[in-house]
């Protein structure tokens, strides 16, 4: 596990992660803890998949409490994907951040990364924050879907922030199966189908109900065992806690 760090006193310069990679090439991160990430410059992220990582898997993490003074999206996201390609991130828990994962790519990439099956609850501003609103990205080939993005945006009492935010610049993505508030979606261009808008049953440790309507969402993205490695041939999956450890190659 990773926790309680802290850096700096510097609101432009100083810059911190709990677990940070760049040009990685076919990296995994899984099953950490990481915790309590703090920085008044641009970062202060839990997990930071920067420039020029290429097919980085970042999966089964619990990433929380992470937080930066930079109004950059960036800052204080418990993911962060930025200038990196091809990577997989699916099943993780994301929640108590200033901003729950964020994708930017600044004409450098972020494009063909799949973004499945994760749980991204109760962050302070955005849940899923998906290209900059200044610069164009690369984000063709992008994925999202079969997420559950609710509760976010608590700390902004103007009403700014969103569950789901996709700028006009990330056109290509493709999005589909998400579960998020009814009226909390930013999205221009695509919202994707399939997605689910009632609140779904979850326990105190997010994991997903008998009853959740989330049981029977999503679609069969390749995964052929449930987190435990239990075999389960087509489940359709939605959210961190009922998501395969194996997937199929991203198309």
């Amino acid at each position: 596990s990773v926790a309680n760090c802290g850096i700096g006193s510097d609101p432009v310069t100083d810059t911190l992660g709990g677990i940070w990679t760049r040009e990685c090439l076919n990296l995994w991160i899984e099953d950490n803890f990481v915790s309590d990430i703090y920085t008044p410059g641009i970062d202060g992220v839990g997990i930071f998949d920067d420039q020029n990582n290429d097919g980085v898997v970042i999966r089964r993490n619990i990433v929380r409490n992470c937080y930066g003074l930079n109004g950059d999206a960036i800052s204080g996201s418990g993911i962060s994907s930025f200038r990196a390609k091809n990577s997989e991130i699916y099943s993780n828990l994301i929640y108590g951040c200033k901003n729950g994962y964020v994708a930017t790519g600044e004409k450098a990439n972020t494009g063909g990364t799949a973004f499945h099956n994760n749980t991204v609850f109760k962050n302070g501003l955005w849940g899923l924050f998906i290209g900059r609103t200044d610069t164009p990205n690369d984000l063709s080939g992008m994925s999202v879907k079969n997420n559950i993005v609710l509760g976010n945006s608590i700390i902004d009492t103007l009403g700014n922030s969103k569950d789901i935010a996709v700028s006009g610049y990330a056109s290509d993505i493709v999005m589909g199966n998400n579960c998020y508030g009814t009226s909390n979606i930013q999205a221009p261009s695509s919202a994707g189908t399939g997605n689910v808008t009632s609140d779904p049953q979850l326990t105190a440790d997010y994991r997903m109900k008998p009853t959740s309507p989330l049981l029977q969402a999503g679609v069969h993205l390749g995964y052929m065992r449930d987190i435990e490695g239990k075999q389960r041939p087509n489940p359709p999956s939605i959210g961190a806690y009922d998501v395969a450890t194996l997937r199929t190659p991203l198309a």
